[in-house]
Parts: structure tokens; C-alpha cells; sequence
């Protein structure tokens, strides 16, 4: 990462490498049901998304996309882990291959040195959305290991019609 120059935006860090473009600035949300802060980003493919950091603060990571196939390599999921991302919730059909990117940028020792917390990863394949997001703001907690709440979650989608049935779920749902 200490080739990729940082993004700041608002509270934010957007850390952008050679290849991506910026997105959006993320809307930022607060859950009534949880009180948890989300940010909620879209951009055209989950590879156009731009690791966010929150100030060094750990966070869930929900991503979010209805294609069949996703391109999400290791070492950008590594860079989202490195900006932040400690349990990172997948929705969708390709679910199961955006966790898998997460679980090898996790322990690669080419992509960078050990991580001091065991990363926790969730595939929701057959979930309707809002169960996978109910589970990412009410389930998803720290591992033993991580000295650190996660306290906000970041949304990320690749489609107008998943951003807004995010922005409803997460302003209305109380549980």
C-alpha cells in the first residue's frame, strides 16, 4: 500500500491504487436498529470501488452484487483489509468467490505481512438482501483476537437498484 496515495473525504479515507478510479463519495447513514454508522458506495464494478478507511477504525465490509460473476482479486480485497475491513459480509450469486478473495488476502504471505486478528468472512448466496444485512449490522462482531468494535459498516454495490434497496433497509429497519 505505500505506493497508493490517499483520498480524504469527510471523516473518510478513500485509498485509491494505480489501476481504480474514485467513486463517489460514500453516502453516510446511521441505522436505527443498531445506531451503527454506514457508508453506502456504488460504482459500476466492485473493482471501480476505492478501499475506504475510517480514520484507522475497523469496520464490516458488506458487499453487494447480483451478477453471476465478480472479479474481486486478492490483492484488492487485501487492500480493503489493510484500509480497515475486519469481517467482511458477501451477498449475492458470486458471493462465495468475493469471500474466498478475502480468505487468501488474509494469509498470503505475498500480499503482505500476518494479520494480528483472524479475519471473518460470510458468503449469503441464498439470502434474500436484507437477511445478509440484517446479519452484517446485528451478527457481525469483533473476533476474540481484534481489540477494536466495529461500530460502522460499509456498503458496497454495483448497481443503482441494490444502492437504494440498501439505503431503504438500512434507514428503516429497526429489526
Amino acid at each position: 500500500m505505500s505506493q497508493d496515495a490517499l483520498h480524504e473525504v469527510g471523516s473518510i479515507t478513500l485509498l485509491s491504487g494505480r489501476k481504480m478510479q474514485p467513486s463517489s463519495t460514500p453516502l453516510r447513514l446511521v441505522h436505527p436498529g443498531t445506531g451503527r454508522q454506514a457508508f453506502l458506495s456504488r460504482g459500476s464494478s466492485l473493482l471501480q470501488h476505492l478501499p475506504i478507511g475510517l480514520n484507522g477504525e475497523k469496520y464490516v465490509l458488506f458487499i453487494a452484487s447480483k451478477r453471476a460473476s465478480v472479479f474481486l482479486n486478492p490483492e484488492l480485497a487485501r487492500q480493503w483489509i489493510d484500509a480497515g475491513a475486519s469481517y467482511v459480509c458477501a451477498w449475492g450469486p458470486s458471493s462465495d468467490d468475493v469471500e474466498e478473495s478475502f480468505d487468501y488476502a488474509s494469509f498470503l504471505p505475498e500480499l503482505g505481512e500476518h494479520l494480528p486478528f483472524t479475519l471473518m468472512t460470510t458468503s449469503h448466496k441464498t439470502e434474500e438482501l436484507d437477511e445478509a444485512l440484517w446479519f452484517a449490522f446485528y451478527n457481525a462482531s469483533p473476533p476474540d483476537d481484534l481489540d477494536a468494535k466495529l461500530q460502522s459498516v460499509v456498503i458496497l454495490v454495483d448497481s443503482p437498484e441494490l444502492e437504494e434497496q440498501c439505503k431503504s433497509w438500512v434507514g428503516s429497519n429497526r429489526e
